[in-house]
């Protein structure tokens, strides 16, 4: 199927969730590089207000499918991914949580993964993969 094929499939509120994806994601992990995830979070805050779910909104799920899918393609991290769905995610009546995780690889290296919780519960990750990382304590809300 092509992109095209794929783009059109796609309901409009997946639509808005892929441009907006495009244009935070980036902008996201730029951030975060040259600030640090704290700056990028309130940055995403200003940018990327309270959202209301309208009823036209896409679920979690596919909002994380759309959204992954996107940065697979730009090639951005779990880190920039995960600042970017928390604050898409967010206003919609649950507990949304930016988690972070440590572990050491299978060849000593320092291994480090972020993901999103909806209400203490990780959204689209891979429940082995996560059982490896040891989650660090959440920080305190702003």
């Amino acid at each position: 199927m092509t992109w095209l094929r794929r783009y059109r499939a796609l309901l409009p509120g997946e639509r808005r969730i892929l441009w907006h994806g495009l244009f935070l994601l980036p902008l996201s992990a730029a951030l975060i590089r040259a600030r640090g995830l704290a700056t990028t979070a309130d940055a995403l805050r200003r940018i990327y207000g309270p959202r209301t779910g309208d009823g036209r909104a896409p679920d979690a799920q596919a909002t994380v499918r759309i959204v992954r899918g996107v940065a697979r393609r730009m090639r951005i991290g779990c880190l920039a991914q995960s600042a970017v769905l928390a604050r898409m995610l967010a206003g919609r009546g649950s507990a949304v949580g930016l988690r972070l995780g440590v572990c050491k690889a299978g060849d000593g290296r320092f291994a480090a993964h972020a993901w999103v919780e909806i209400d203490g519960e990780p959204l689209g990750e891979d429940l082995e993969l996560l059982a490896r990382y040891s989650a660090l304590p959440a920080p305190p809300a702003r």
